[in-house]
C-alpha cells in the first residue's frame, strides 16, 4: 500500500513540475546538443591576418575555428566548426553568435593551405590554441545567462614547406 502511495505521489509531483516548466536533460537524445535551461552563452568575432615568413599577405588560406576539442585534439563537435578564407590582403573576419559555452580553454584556430602552390607557395599547416591569442571583451553581457561579446584576434605567420 505504501509503495502505491509513493508511486502516485511521484507521478503527481512529476506532472506538476512538468506543468510548471521543469524538465530533465536527456543526453541520450543527442549527446552533442546541450538541452539545459540557463546555459551560459557568448558571442565571438574571429579576426586576423595571414602572412608568410617575409611578412607578405597570403590569400586563400583556410582558417577554421574549433571551439571544442577533446583532450587528444580530436573533434568533439565537428558540426560546429566554422570555415573562413583569407582575402587578397591576408585578412579574415567572422562573427559567431551566441555559442553555448564561455570557456575557450580547448578552442583552436587552424590555418591550412588548401590551394597548394597557388597564391604564393605551399605552406605548412598551423594550429594556434585560443589561449595563446588575444581575446578582448568588447561588450558586457545582459546580466543574465548572456556573457557578452568577445573579439579573438588570430594573426598567423606561416612557413613554406
Amino acid at each position: 500500500m505504501k509503495a502505491r502511495i509513493i508511486k502516485w505521489y511521484d507521478m503527481l509531483l512529476g506532472s506538476l513540475l512538468g506543468l510548471l516548466g521543469f524538465t530533465s536533460c536527456n543526453i541520450l537524445v543527442n549527446p552533442f546538443i546541450r538541452d539545459m535551461y540557463g546555459q551560459p552563452t557568448a558571442s565571438y568575432k574571429l579576426v586576423g591576418s595571414v602572412t608568410d615568413e617575409a611578412g607578405e599577405p597570403v590569400k586563400g588560406i583556410q582558417v577554421t575555428f574549433h571551439p571544442e576539442l577533446g583532450n587528444n585534439g580530436e573533434e568533439v563537435n565537428s558540426w560546429i566548426v566554422d570555415t573562413l578564407y583569407s582575402d587578397a590582403s591576408g585578412k579574415f573576419s567572422r562573427e559567431f553568435l551566441k555559442y553555448d559555452w564561455t570557456s575557450l580553454d580547448n578552442a583552436v584556430v587552424r590555418f591550412r593551405d588548401i590551394d597548394g602552390p597557388d597564391n604564393g607557395g605551399s605552406f605548412k599547416p598551423k594550429d594556434v590554441p585560443v589561449s595563446a591569442l588575444k581575446v578582448d571583451q568588447t561588450r558586457k553581457g545582459d546580466g543574465s545567462w548572456f556573457e557578452g561579446y568577445y573579439t579573438i584576434t588570430a594573426d598567423a605567420k606561416l612557413e613554406k614547406e
